[in-house]
């Protein structure tokens, strides 16, 4: 009997240890490190640019770009903004086209888009998004209010040239070709089926010419030798053509003033990108896209250069 109790106990007393053992290993488990916390989300950014003044002068169309913390972007928006009240606008959200040109049509109700898969035009509402030419490098699409054609660029490769068609797209024409010369950026007169383009000279360096479309094309040579020539655009009065060139000595890009008459140009703005910019119909103001600080919308009157903040980095209106 003294043997069995003996016996009886000693198993209970392994028992109780194992337990203990057992429970020590469960405890230890359980007060293991915390998991990592949650990677941060994404922080997204804003950049206003490619803007274009309606032809009445009140409103202003412009791409709105989502990007993340690489600068890369992710989707875009076309909105507008009233130039009064400052109220703006969304009407297109764009995932695959990537526009990077944006211009009216003289009567302003609809919306040419540059983009990287062809040329559209749209409703100002943002209705009736219509295909009218295919095709990658297509740049710098505007629309003539004397012929009611639509002039475009094709930049690079062996159907590099400037070309013309009807609002629907119909009777492609093309005017200029390789062989002639490398011509960018077209951009239509007011009033006038004249086109300022980019050019180059023998030695490479940039040019601004005109270009008369009509029977034949005849050129006329405004400048040379410039370091840089982007986006030239027309005063309305046809006098002066502004473009983005390059400031040597601060070593930063610019928008200038050419005057026909002198074929000398000044510089009107600060740092700014190589973005389109545009020209108020009343030829007072130029809207641009600021580089150096907010990434938004601008305006600087050409006559006192007092600068207008339009858009915020945040790409929402100012108030």
């Amino acid at each position: 009997m003294a043997s069995g109790l003996s016996s009886l106990l000693t198993c209970m007393a392994v028992c109780a240890v194992l337990a203990g053992c057992a429970g020590c290993t469960e405890e230890r488990t359980v007060a293991g490190p915390p998991p990592p916390p949650p990677p941060p989300p994404p922080q997204l950014g804003y950049s206003d640019g490619f803007p274009a003044w309606s032809p009445d002068g009140r409103t202003v169309a412009y791409v709105s770009a989502e990007t993340d913390s690489n600068q890369i972007n992710i989707r875009a928006y076309i909105r507008l903004v009233d130039v009064g009240t400052y109220d703006t606008t969304t009407i297109l959200r764009d995932d695959q086209m990537f526009v990077f040109d944006l211009a009216w049509s003289p009567d302003g109700h609809w919306l040419l888009l540059s983009t990287e898969v062809g040329i559209f035009k749209m409703l100002a509402t943002g209705d009736s998004l219509t295909l009218l030419k295919v095709g990658e490098f297509h740049v710098s699409a505007s629309w003539s209010s004397v012929s009611n054609r639509i002039f475009f660029g094709i930049n690079g490769g062996s159907e590099g040239g400037i070309y013309s068609m009807q609002p629907d797209g119909s009777n492609l024409q093309r005017w200029t070709y390789p062989a002639s010369g490398v011509m960018q950026c077209p951009y239509v007169f007011p009033d006038s089926d004249t086109l300022v383009v980019q050019s180059y000279d023998a030695n490479g360096d940039y040019c601004i010419a005109l270009y008369y479309p009509h029977d034949v094309l005849l050129e006329e040579v405004l400048a040379c030798g410039l370091p840089l020539v982007a986006h030239p655009r027309p005063a309305p009065d046809q006098r002066s053509v502004f473009f983005v060139g390059f400031d040597t000595a601060q070593e930063i890009q610019r928008i200038y003033n050419l005057k026909r008459e002198f074929g000398v140009s000044t510089p009107l703005t600060g740092a700014t990108s190589q973005n389109p910019f545009s020209v108020s119909p009343d030829g007072n103001y130029i809207v641009y896209h600021d580089a150096a600080r907010t990434r938004g919308l601008q305006i600087i009157s050409i006559r006192t250069g007092q600068v207008f903040q339009l858009t915020r980095k945040d790409g929402q209106s100012v108030h």
